[in-house]
């Protein structure tokens, strides 16, 4: 077994690993789920910004795009009121009224016919339009246009549109003045096509001739040169309340004309369209920075959730580390009183056995370990004077025969003597040597008793037939004293080692005869109940005292000490007894009054009972 101070450290570090790895656990999953709210949070606030971004390129474009719509419309109107395109008279147009009837009607096509016939026949008469390149918004082969009556008859395209548009006449019908309307149309090569379609009137103002109105009057935006009109930064985001983006294909929210636009005008659809390749590669630049910024923000998040990892798992480490110091120290002046405690112990020896050590300095834990040790010590020295009462207990029990024989055979050598003198003393010789014969019995008894080599041989026999066997056997020493013998045995077999029972009954009765009056009595009675059987050996004799009753069963151990040297008797019979009954699993009791006479009581514990045919068969 290791050293304590080691298990004890080594335990609380194996707990300080399991809370620290459970802290340290809990702290992890703590961060990793702050990390992915935190990721969450920057993904959904990324996406928010792309799609503030994908509306604000979208509304930029179609801004773009109605800016050259409004610029196209302008350009035409202007052409449409430019001097050469007036015509001051054209006779008459006949129209027919009814078969074989005509009637003339003038028309007048000048400055200011706004009649649809009128702007029909100048449309007629001038089937394009001239729009100046420089006043064009922008490469015209990057854009489409197309004029249109309302009905929805061309009257003019770009080059570059292959075919011209129709509009649905739902769209068209619904479309009121200035309004946009926008959607998506495939181009010559199949390309998409972001077209807007602005309902304007076919004239300027009524006061417009040749004078040059203001870019806001006229309804340009910065109409020189063909330069879009000023739109908001590009920074700059919608304010709260704002309108939700438009939809694909739906018409803008139409603008209040002006106070100086002739409603009553004739009016045209201007239609552009540009290619949707660069709205579409701003989209794609902006997706791509969106997923950017979003495999950033998860490898600084990564990074950060590993930078965390490696400075808990170094901090365990730090900590296991000074744990482990720190409780090496701690435990080891804790562990003095363990120290003081060893220290006190070897300073027991066989002189005294006391404990030196204070109780003051013991701590509370250590209080039972310190009353056991003192009481371990007091039995020990209990023990050690035993030995030593016995010791000095054999020597004087087998000095006083051996001092007999000896005088006994010294008073036989001094003369001749006739045989009988000689039979006589060989008789004393034999009873002495009969005395050390007895307590060498014992005393070996003991010893085997104490080096637990004695074997227990335990068989079914009967119980009448022993008790009668001890009781003959006592008999010679009863009838000297006049002691009656008597036995009352209800129990016929018995399941134990007859031998030792033999030798505890043959101590008991012989000192129930021993310690009887003259004329007294001795009873053996056998009952069993309770699954043992008791066996009881009841005297008349003189009974024995609480205090001596405490100590019958201690080796040598002697009552009356006037009484045993000169009969040989050393006080090892009941100690024997003790022995043998605690041996097969018994137990002993004693009932004893001075003056009164003494029981003993010996109960041992039985298995099923043998049937008596089985028995008997044996």
């Amino acid at each position: 077994m290791g050293s304590i101070r080691l298990r004890l450290l080594v335990s609380l570090l194996a707990v300080l690993c399991v809370v620290l790895g459970w802290v340290s656990w809990s702290a992890y999953a703590i961060a990793r789920y702050s990390l992915e709210l935190r990721q969450k949070g920057v993904r959904e606030m990324l996406q928010a910004r792309y799609e503030s971004a994908e509306q604000r390129v979208r509304e930029q474009f179609d801004e773009k795009l109605l800016r050259d719509a409004h610029t196209l419309a302008g350009l035409a109107r202007f052409q449409w009121r430019w001097p050469r395109l007036r015509l001051f008279s054209l006779g008459a147009l006949t129209a027919i009224l009814n078969q074989g009837a005509y009637a003339s009607i003038p028309l007048h096509l000048g400055a200011e016919a706004h009649t649809p016939l009128a702007f029909r026949v100048q449309w007629m008469l001038a089937p394009e339009v001239e729009l100046p390149e420089e006043l064009l918004p922008g490469d015209e082969s990057e854009w489409y246009f197309q004029f249109a009556l309302i009905n929805g008859d061309v009257l003019q395209t770009s080059p570059n549109l292959v075919e011209p548009w129709r509009l649905p006449s739902q769209v068209r019908d619904n479309l009121r003045l200035l309004e946009a309307y926008f959607d998506t149309v495939e181009g010559s090569g199949q390309e998409p096509l972001r077209r807007v379609t602005v309902r304007v009137p076919a004239s300027r103002w009524r006061l417009f001739w040749r004078e040059r109105w203001s870019s806001e009057r006229a309804g340009l935006v910065n109409p020189p040169r063909g330069r879009p009109g000023q739109v908001p930064p590009r920074g700059e985001r919608p304010a709260d309340g704002a309108k939700p983006p438009r939809p694909l294909g739906t018409p803008a929210t139409p603008p209040s004309p002006p106070p100086f636009v002739d409603q009553a005008a004739p009016q045209l659809l201007v239609s552009v369209a540009r290619s949707l390749a660069p709205l579409q590669a701003e989209m794609e630049q902006l997706a791509q920075q969106r997923d950017q910024h979003l495999q950033q923000g998860e490898e600084e998040s990564r990074a950060a959730l590993r930078a965390f990892g490696w400075i808990l798992l170094l901090t365990n480490l730090g900590t296991f580390v000074v744990a482990g110091l720190v409780g090496w120290l701690v435990l080891r002046r804790q562990m003095k009183p363990l120290e003081a405690i060893a220290e006190a112990v070897s300073r027991v020896s066989e002189k005294s056995f006391a404990l030196p050590i204070q109780d003051d300095k013991v701590p509370a834990e250590l209080v039972p370990v310190v009353e056991k040790l003192r009481q371990t010590l007091g039995s020990l020295q209990q023990a050690f004077e035993r030995e030593k009462r016995a010791v000095a207990d054999i020597s004087h029990d087998l000095r006083t025969p051996i001092t007999a024989l000896l005088t006994t055979l010294e008073v036989a050598l001094r003369r001749p003597r006739s045989p009988e003198e000689y039979r006589q003393i060989l008789q004393n010789c034999q009873h002495l040597a009969e005395q050390l014969r007895h307590l060498a019995e014992r005393v070996l008894a003991l010893a085997r008793l104490d080096a637990g080599v004695d074997q227990i041989r335990k068989e079914w026999f009967s119980l009448p037939a022993l008790v009668e066997d001890c009781l003959r056997t006592v008999e010679p020493l009863a009838q000297p004293r006049e002691v009656q013998l008597h036995s009352q045995v209800d129990v016929n077999f018995c399941y134990t080692d007859a031998a030792k029972l033999r030798d505890i009954l043959l101590n008991l009765l012989d000192n129930a005869v021993y310690y009887n009056h003259a004329g007294g009595s001795v009873w053996v009675r056998a009952t069993q109940e309770n699954g043992q059987v008791c066996l009881e050996v009841s005297d008349t004799g003189v009974g024995m005292t609480p205090e001596v009753q405490a100590r019958i069963f201690q080796r040598f151990y002697r009552a009356d000490p006037s009484r045993e040297p000169a009969n040989g008797r050393a006080g090892l019979g009941l100690a024997i007894v003790h022995g043998y009954v605690t041996m097969l699993g018994g137990a002993i009791e004693v009932e004893s009054q001075p003056g009164h006479g003494s029981t003993f009581r010996v109960k041992l514990p039985q298995p099923a009972p043998c049937p008596t045919e089985a028995f008997a068969a044996s």
